[in-house]
This record gives C-alpha cells, sequence and structure tokens, in this order.
C-alpha cells in the first residue's frame, strides 16, 4: 500500500476512535450515577398531605442536559430550596433541570407535597439514574414504612433537627427501576397532633389559607377584640338614636297641645269670650311657641 492508502486507514481510525469517546461520553452525560438520593418526610398535622424534603447529589463535571429528579407521580407544589434558582420542568413522575454540572456536583433540595386520603399513603420512584445510596428519615412520632426495598437502619440524628429520625435505606439501585415505599398510620398520627378541641377541618383550613403564617390564636383574639368594639359602637349609637328619638316625641306632643290651644283661641274669639287684643297677645305667644319647638325639633333631627 502506499503512503495515500495508510493515511486514509488512519483517518478513518481516528474517526473511529473519535465516535467512539463521544459516545462513551454522551453516555456518561445522559447516564450520571447519583451517590445519594435522600427524602424526608414529614407529615402534616391534619393528615390530608405529607409534606417531602428530597436531597439529590448530582456528580460533576457534567455538561449542560436535561438531569431528572425523581418525584412521585401525585407530587404537587415542587419548589427549588436554598438560594439557587435553576429552572426546571415538572412531568409525571420527575423534575426536567436543563443546566451544566460543575466539577465540584450539584446538590438540589426540592419541597413538594403528596396528598393523603387513607390511613396509609403509597409512593413511589423511578429514578432515571443509577442510585449508590437511597435515605428515608422519618420523624421520631411520624407513620411506619413498608417496604420490601427498604432496610431499617435505626435511628439517627441531622443537624438542625433536635430529635433524632427513623433511618431507612436501599443501596445500589439500578436506573429504571420503581422505589415502593408505604407509609402506614397517617391518620392515628395526625389524631395525636391534633391540639385539644381543634377539629381536624378547622387546621386544615387553617394551614390552606394564606393567614397560615399567623398564630390563630393571636388572629382569633384580635378578631374577636375587633367584634367587640364594633358591637360597644352599635350599642351606643343605638342608644343616642333612642334618646333622641323619645325627646322628639315629647316636643311633637307639646306641638299638638299648641295647635290644640290655638283653635280653642279662635273658637273663644267667635263666640265673644276673649276680645280681639288678648287675643292677639295669646295668639302670638302660641305662635312664638310652635317656632322654638320646630327649631328644636330641626336641631335634635
Amino acid at each position: 500500500m502506499n503512503q495515500k492508502q495508510w493515511l486514509a486507514i488512519l483517518l478513518v481510525l481516528i474517526a473511529i476512535l473519535c465516535g467512539s469517546y463521544a459516545g462513551a461520553n454522551r453516555a456518561t452525560a445522559a447516564s450520571p450515577v447519583l451517590e445519594n438520593l435522600t427524602l424526608v418526610a414529614l407529615p402534616d398535622a391534619d393528615g390530608q398531605t405529607v409534606s417531602l424534603l428530597e436531597l439529590v447529589d448530582l456528580p460533576g463535571p457534567l455538561p449542560k442536559g436535561a438531569y431528572a429528579v425523581p418525584l412521585p407521580p401525585n407530587a404537587r407544589g415542587v419548589k427549588l430550596q436554598g438560594e439557587m434558582v435553576l429552572p426546571f420542568h415538572q412531568i409525571a413522575g420527575s423534575a426536567l433541570f436543563d443546566t451544566a454540572v460543575p466539577p465540584s456536583g450539584l446538590h438540589l433540595a426540592l419541597v413538594y407535597q403528596v396528598p393523603s386520603s387513607a390511613s396509609s399513603l403509597p409512593l413511589t420512584f423511578m429514578p432515571a439514574y443509577d442510585v449508590k445510596r437511597f435515605q428515608l428519615l422519618l420523624p421520631q412520632q411520624g407513620p411506619t414504612v413498608a417496604s420490601d426495598q427498604l432496610s431499617d437502619a435505626g435511628w439517627t440524628q441531622v443537624q438542625g433537627i433536635d430529635q433524632p429520625l427513623h433511618l431507612y435505606i436501599a443501596s445500589d439501585l439500578k436506573a429504571n427501576t420503581d422505589v415502593g415505599i408505604l407509609l402506614v398510620g397517617l391518620r392515628q398520627q395526625a389524631a395525636e397532633n391534633l391540639p385539644p378541641l381543634h377539629p381536624a377541618w378547622l387546621v386544615r383550613g387553617w394551614r390552606h389559607s394564606a393567614l397560615a403564617p399567623y398564630n390563630p390564636h393571636l388572629f382569633a383574639g384580635v378578631v374577636a377584640a375587633a367584634i367587640a368594639a364594633v358591637v360597644v359602637l352599635l350599642v351606643r349609637r343605638h342608644r343616642r338614636i333612642s334618646h333622641v328619638r323619645s325627646e322628639q316625641e315629647v316636643l311633637q306632643e307639646r306641638k299638638v297641645a299648641l295647635y290644640d290651644a290655638l283653635m280653642a283661641l279662635r273658637e273663644s274669639v267667635r263666640a265673644g269670650e276673649v276680645g280681639e287684643r288678648e287675643a292677639e297677645v295669646a295668639r302670638a305667644l302660641l305662635l312664638r311657641a310652635l317656632y322654638a319647638l320646630d327649631t328644636k325639633k330641626v336641631q335634635l333631627g
């Protein structure tokens, strides 16, 4: 073979090696291995929802791409916790992050809620990548776990939490494999967490309203004080109006009496019992009294 043929063969081999290297890189980028996938499940006091904190460690460096974080299919209110701002798209069973992973790796923290309508709640996760260590943490007074894939690792202490957490673990999970978890005893725990004389519907309504950040007992005291103040003002106004009406009734009776006196004076003049001069003086006095009554009635009104 001549030199040109050897050069052509060499170029073909280089192309094949570059293609294999690029394919390996694409496979690595598409399928990172998750070092840790941690879930912290906190049942709400009313037993209607379970709040979950999901911690995911993506290894780096990885080129920019869509990396899927597994979620339960019925997860709602998914938010990225912390100061990190990364756009993501939620689809059934995962949250997709379109980003590059730096050499130091990427630590994601997602919070969301899963509705619960019974004493037990099934949770299903399907990680898109291999997971070296899967952890589930539950509060000390929380529900129990039924799962063939998780083993009970006892109790552990987490920094920032003043009570030990029950730890369940699974190791070396393969990609696209369902992880089934059943939380048992939610309703019983919810009933134990409710304060005395606080019905579940009232606690649930408050926690899902815009007033949830405020102390409900303090808010109730403020509302009660405002209602009491309004009632006092209305009672005082009613008494004042009643007093004015009673005075107006007295003035009306006096006015009727003065009109009757004017009519009687007219009849006396016609009968000749009273002279014209005396009648004019008496009429002037009666009319002045009527004018004074009308003026006072207007002031009261």
